[in-house]
């Protein structure tokens, strides 16, 4: 039993001992397993971190044959180089095909730098994608290590920078024309200085009131050259007044620029001229700058030349003034005198201005209520005018007439006042001593008219007496009377005709001032119409041709004016020549008067008596040669006179004569139709 149970716990001991052996061996295959799992998981991410890398990550071994080969390269290198898995077959000769060429060298060369320094390979460098072509920028990082002492391996990535390195050439541009801006501006700047400096040389030059026109000028085209941007090719010469002014390196060449200078007394011009070509040809001969400052030298010099004008301007308007006949003076604000010229104090009786300066104005007036309103007028519309009676430093009084201005500034803001006065004592006098002799001649000429009137009146019935008995004479006892007898009673019944024609005349005369009827608007066209009514006998008889244009409606004495056309168109007809009569009248518009025209083809009239046949009783022509009083063409000029008009003759000995007379205008411009005319 006891060898039974010996065995028994033996076979038990060896059972468990078999049973951990077991164990131990189950739990070295698990670890295996852990670890393998371990290792697979550590290998995915290695995968996927490198995967997730921007570029590829690249293992590049060197060997004994100096070839590099391809250990190992990520997925990131087809999408980079457009290469296919099929094209790397453990060679970088399919990558160094499709670098750029201009970088292959250098991509070499620091290979061959890294093995022998043994450094790390790190470059930029292009390449042309194998599908697009496209021109990439990479950069290749890598660390070099040595292995079994034989061996080198790169371990790095390839990255695309080509965004970087655009960005990179993009701002290097746009340094490189911030830096040549900042050159152009400092250039710019340094001419900008050199024209101011000019201008204001310039302007201190034309300042100087020591120098002459000449000297003026001698010097500005001295200065001129200094301030172009090409000073040491450049000369001027300013031409003025048919004088060049030359600079002292002056040389005429094809290279010039010109300004014109402008001024009211002469014309002038700036020229500048380059003595040989420039270095920026291709921007043309001259700059715009340099146009630009001679612009501006231009306008000094016009404007200095404008001075110096208006220098001369003042002298001879001061002298003007000092030698003038009128009495000026300036008044301020204040009403205060604060210049007269010399006639003034001549005018006033003053010996030296010191007695009339900064005194009120008001003092040398009589009238200083009237002088006051003046100046009142004067600053509130800007002028005013009138007579006032002046007081004299020796207490007598004078007439003068007044002209007074307002004086403004450059700002429109008024200082003060100006003033002429002109002594008219003499000339206030005369016309009221013509006035009142005008008032006695109208007088006069009333008297007068109304004595013709009364006069011509009362001859009619005695001459009635005596025409009528004469010819009762002449009926009576014309076959018992001798031949002398019958012609003297022929010649005192004519006699009595003529007289009673021109008693008749005189007495029309006399009644155009004194029977006149008030002016109305009347037609000239129906006034013509009756006119010709009137002389159908005498038209029809001498075979006249009478044309007439439509007249317009005036205002008028239509009897008086009917007497003016039908005088002119007798006399037309009366003074005829060989042919028959031919007559036109005619209307013409101006803007304040109605001009009418009587054209005859008559006998026509020597220049040298137009004016004697408007006098009254003057003839031309003996009574036997053409009958008439020699009252009408005065008696058609005091109608005419009466209206406010005048009348005149055009004419040749010979060629026919044209009356005008001219009738001023109305409110009434309304002309008459055709209808309306004969």
């Amino acid at each position: 039993m006891v060898i039974g149970l010996e065995h028994k716990e033996q076979d038990t001991k060896k059972s468990k001992s078999l049973s951990n052996c077991n164990i131990a061996q189950n739990e070295k295959s698990s670890k295996k397993k852990g670890y393998n799992a371990q290792l697979e998981a550590l290998n995915i991410q290695y995968h996927q971190l490198v995967a997730n890398i921007p570029g590829a990550v690249f293992q590049f071994g060197l060997a004994d044959k100096n070839e590099i080969s391809i250990q190992y390269i990520s997925e990131g290198i087809y999408e980079l180089t457009g290469l296919t898995r099929d094209e790397f077959e453990g060679s970088i000769s399919q990558l160094i095909d499709i670098i750029y060429q201009k970088d292959l060298n250098s991509f070499r060369k620091s290979l061959e730098h890294s093995i022998e320094n043994s450094e790390p390979w790190n470059m930029e460098f292009r390449i042309i994608t194998k599908n697009t072509g496209e021109i990439k920028w990479l950069d290749g990082r890598s660390t070099l290590k040595l292995i079994d002492g034989r061996s080198y391996m790169w371990y790095g990535v390839l990255l695309d920078i080509t965004e970087k390195k655009s960005a990179q050439i993009r701002l290097k541009k746009i340094n490189e024309k911030l830096e040549q801006k900042v050159k152009e501006r400092t250039h710019h700047l340094k001419e900008r200085v050199k024209e101011i400096r000019c201008l204001y040389d310039i302007s201190k030059i034309v300042e100087n009131a020591k120098f002459s026109l000449e000297e003026t000028f001698k010097r500005i085209v001295q200065r001129i050259p200094k301030s172009m941007q090409y000073s040491d090719i450049s000369c001027s010469r300013i031409k003025y007044n048919q004088t060049d002014f030359l600079s002292h390196n002056f040389k005429n060449s094809d290279w010039k620029i010109s300004v014109p200078i402008q001024n009211k007394a002469n014309i002038g011009e700036i020229e500048i001229f380059y003595t040989e070509k420039r270095p920026q040809e291709s921007f043309g001969p001259f700059l715009e700058d340099e146009l630009k400052l001679l612009e501006a030298i231009k306008e000094i010099i016009e404007r200095y030349l404008e001075r110096e004008e208006t220098k001369k301007e003042l002298l001879r308007k001061n002298h003007a003034i000092n030698s003038s006949k009128s009495a000026i003076t300036i008044l301020n604000m204040k009403g205060t005198v604060e210049y007269v010229n010399p006639a003034f104090l001549k005018m006033w009786g003053y010996e030296d201005k010191k007695s009339v300066l900064a005194r009120s104005a008001l003092e040398f007036w009589a009238e200083e209520k009237k002088a006051q309103m003046m100046i009142t007028k004067i600053f509130s519309e800007g002028k005013a005018s009138g007579q006032m009676e002046a007081k004299r430093k020796d207490g007598s009084n004078f007439i003068a007439n007044v002209q007074g201005k307002i004086i403004l500034n450059e700002k429109n803001e008024k200082t003060g006042i100006t003033a002429s006065f002109i002594d008219v004592t003499d000339t206030v006098n005369a016309k009221q001593k013509l006035e009142k002799s005008m008032e006695e001649l109208k007088r006069s000429n009333q008297e007068l008219e109304q004595f013709a009137y009364v006069a011509s009146h009362d001859l009619q019935e005695p001459l009635r007496m005596v025409s009528s008995f004469t010819q009762l004479l002449q009926k009576r006892y014309y076959d018992k009377l001798d031949e002398d007898a019958n012609e003297f009673i022929e010649y005192a019944v004519d006699g009595a005709k003529r007289m009673q024609n021109l008693i008749n005349d005189l007495l029309t005369f006399s009644r155009v001032g004194m029977r006149g009827t008030p002016f109305e608007p009347i037609d000239m066209n129906k006034v013509l119409s009756n006119t010709l009514q009137n002389l159908k006998f005498v038209i029809k008889e001498t075979d006249t041709n009478i044309i007439y244009d439509e007249l317009p409606i005036i205002n008028a004495d239509r009897s008086q004016i009917q007497q003016v056309l039908q005088n002119l168109i007798s006399n037309a007809i009366k003074f005829h020549g060989k042919e028959a009569p031919k007559i036109r009248i005619s209307s013409t518009e101006e803007e304040s008067k109605w001009i009418f025209s009587v054209k005859d083809n008559g006998i026509g009239i020597d220049p040298q008596f137009f004016n004697k046949i408007f006098v009254i009783f003057q003839r031309l022509h003996k009574r036997g040669e053409y009958e008439g009083t020699g009252i009408g063409l005065a008696l058609c000029k005091k109608i005419i006179n009466r209206h406010g008009g005048e009348i005149w003759v055009d004419s040749e000995s010979g060629e026919g004569s044209t009356f005008h007379f001219f009738i001023p205008k109305s409110k009434i411009k309304k002309n008459i139709k055709m209808s309306d005319k004969i």
